[in-house]
């Protein structure tokens, strides 16, 4: 919970406790608790914006306080007593803290999402491409030229600039997230106030020589910034960090300049049971290979903004294209793996549970001759992509050992589990923190692409975890 939130729960608590807890009666000490809980309730207004999950917390602020007003407007006892039955009188206050602890559940359950900075000052921009050379194959209507939205992070000089949004376009997005998922329309409504740790539009870190690129590719409906503090700890140790909304697979993202929102379109990945292998191979090859593609618009366009031919020059000649890794989720992740495989502009490869059933059949047989990496989730390893991952492992001459997390689902990958502490029961997450493992990742992947990009270090930092075991098919390769 936020700071004001948190003092107005606590200016009602120490409400219903005053007169137990001091045997005083309520007049006329008792009354600056709500006094303060409302003040605080207005600088949470003005500060922090309200939530739905505390709507009831408001409501009893505002009814405890009218009723305080009155009774300090009424006349006051002659002989104002200490209020009798103490013992009568906590019980009563022991229902009320419990009535208000059920009052606070949701806002427990579903916190604002709040990351923690990145360890050095971090920059971000929102770029769009259009391909006239590639005609769009999903969503209401498709063959249209094929858009895509970027997330450029990059290393900042300090500044007071207003922090990103966490999710772009958010009053269209929530209602495609929730209705995608099942949930009420307003479940995702207080992730309006999440930002990310970077700046928008800060002034580029001046450095020695152009920084190193890697480009992040989500999973099937995921979004670009669905890993966000994955990208910032990469961008503040060096690196520019390019991830793609990978349009119509992306759970939402703003095409036409931002004028039209398009929602993840569900017939770019049918259900299995319904369509049959054969389809759904079918459409799960076509996926990989269009977010392939994706990644081959982003390195276009990352070249132009080096080149200064696209963007607004921040990031003219500050791009070292000539050491580009790649790092992706699931789909993303096979996506990144087919894209090495067949682009000579990818030096390194990082996959995160990487999907890599419907990657090209001959690539999987002869494997990539560029360094590659990958940390599955224990959820994953029950999968048959296990099987075709070991064997691309395999015969990859540069392929280290494959890894998995203990204690972790596909999705602690990314930041969704941390959207809720009950993220494990609700079948967004491992057993694991979140916070534990999100700190994993990072850590391998900056020592990962240090190692391979940079040439420094060996790339194995980290892999010394406890929660860390060579596991799977190729455990003891």
């Amino acid at each position: 919970m936020r700071v004001w939130e948190i003092v107005i729960v606590a200016s009602l608590a120490a409400f219903v406790l005053w007169p137990s807890v001091t045997g005083q009666p309520r007049r006329p000490y008792g009354w600056v608790p709500i006094i303060v809980g409302l003040g605080a309730l207005l600088m949470h207004l003005r500060s922090e914006e309200l939530r739905w999950q505390l709507y009831p917390i408001y409501a009893l602020v505002v009814v405890v306080a009218v009723a305080t007003a009155w009774e300090i407007l009424s006349p006051s006892p002659v002989s104002p007593e200490p209020p009798a039955g103490r013992w009568s009188q906590f019980g009563k206050a022991l229902g009320g803290v419990f009535g208000l602890a059920l009052l606070t559940i949701p806002a427990l359950a579903l916190p604002v999402v709040e990351v923690a900075a990145p360890p050095a000052p971090v920059g971000t921009i929102l770029v769009r491409s259009v391909s006239a050379d590639r005609i769009e194959v999903y969503g209401p209507n498709p063959g249209g030229p094929r858009q895509i939205a970027l997330q450029v992070w990059y290393p900042a000089v300090a500044g007071d600039g207003p922090s990103a949004p966490f999710v772009d376009a958010f009053d269209r997005f929530a209602p495609a997230a929730t209705g995608y998922l099942g949930f009420p329309s307003f479940t995702l409504n207080h992730l309006k106030n999440a930002t990310m740790g970077s700046t928008s539009g800060a002034e580029v870190a001046p450095a020695a020589s152009p920084y190193p690129m890697v480009v992040y590719s989500h999973g099937w409906t995921g979004f670009r910034t669905v890993a966000f503090n994955e990208a910032e700890t990469l961008a503040a140790n060096g690196y520019v960090v390019v991830a793609i909304d990978h349009t119509y697979g992306a759970l939402g993202t703003t095409i036409d300049d931002g004028a039209t929102f398009a929602a993840v379109d569900p017939e770019a990945l049918p259900d299995l049971e319904t369509v049959g292998d054969v389809a759904y191979a079918a459409a799960s090859e076509k996926l990989v290979d269009t977010f392939r593609l994706d990644i081959v618009q982003a390195m276009d366009v990352i070249e132009a903004l080096n080149a200064g031919s696209a963007g607004d020059g921040l990031l003219e000649g500050r791009l070292d294209v000539a050491h580009v890794g790649l790092f992706g989720h699931s789909t993303g992740g096979g996506a990144a793996i087919e894209f090495c495989a067949t682009d000579d502009r990818c030096e390194a490869v990082y996959g995160l549970d990487p999907w890599v059933e419907p990657v090209d059949e001959q690539i999987l047989a002869a494997g990539l001759d560029v360094p590659m990496a990958a940390l599955r989730s224990e959820e994953w390893l029950r999968e048959p992509n296990e099987v075709p991952l070991a064997a691309l492992f395999a015969v990859s001459g540069k392929a280290t050992p494959l890894r998995c997390i203990n204690g972790t689902a596909h999705r602690d990958f990314t930041l969704l589990p941390r959207l809720s502490p009950l993220s494990r029961y609700l079948g967004i997450g491992g057993s694991l923190d979140p916070l534990r493992s999100s700190a994993l990742v990072e850590t391998q992947l900056v020592s990962f692409f240090d190692a391979h990009l940079k040439g420094t270090g060996d790339g194995m930092a980290g892999l010394d975890a406890p929660e860390i075991v060579n596991c799977g098919l190729v455990a003891a390769r």
